[in-house]
Formats: structure tokens, C-alpha cells, sequence
């Protein structure tokens, strides 16, 4: 159920708008990506749920931007001194 895994603190929801596909459009979108975005290949900082949420509202053409609010810890892992650190073994 969203919001309620105890494994994972939920903080809020973010509207993004409508977007303007069908529902089959978006349900063909999201095959799609399950096989573009495998879990494998996830990375702490530059494949992680926020690039995926990020590039899941862009491909859906939502009315609303992504916030970069919700990127900065990811943001922040970019920087010089970090980098180095959370890249190393991935």
C-alpha cells in the first residue's frame, strides 16, 4: 500500500498534474520502462527512484515541473568531495 510500508517513511505527496495519455498510453509507458530501468542497474546517485520519477513524469507529459527540491540530496552526492565517495563500487 503507498504510504504505509513501514520500511519506509512517507513525507508527502508531490502533484505533478494530469498528463494528457490515455490510460493505456501510460500503462504501455510503464512496460516500457520495467524493462529500460531494471533494478540492476540502479545507482545511488545518478539511476536512482528520483531519476526514475523525474524521467517517469517527463515521458508523461505532466503539466507541472519536477520540484528540485525533491533532487537535492541526489544533487548534493554530485559534488566534488562526494563523487568520488558515492561512486566507489557502483
Amino acid at each position: 500500500e503507498p504510504r504505509l510500508h513501514p520500511a519506509y517513511p512517507y513525507r508527502e505527496s508531490v502533484m505533478l498534474g494530469h498528463t494528457p495519455l490515455s490510460e493505456e498510453a501510460v500503462y504501455s509507458i510503464i512496460d516500457k520502462l520495467v524493462e529500460e530501468w531494471p533494478a540492476n542497474e540502479y545507482h545511488l546517485v545518478s539511476r536512482n527512484c528520483i531519476s526514475f520519477a523525474e524521467f517517469l513524469a517527463q515521458v508523461l507529459g505532466v503539466s507541472e515541473p519536477f520540484p528540485p527540491w525533491v533532487r537535492g540530496a541526489v544533487d548534493a552526492c554530485k559534488a566534488p568531495p562526494l563523487e568520488a565517495i558515492t561512486n566507489c563500487g557502483w
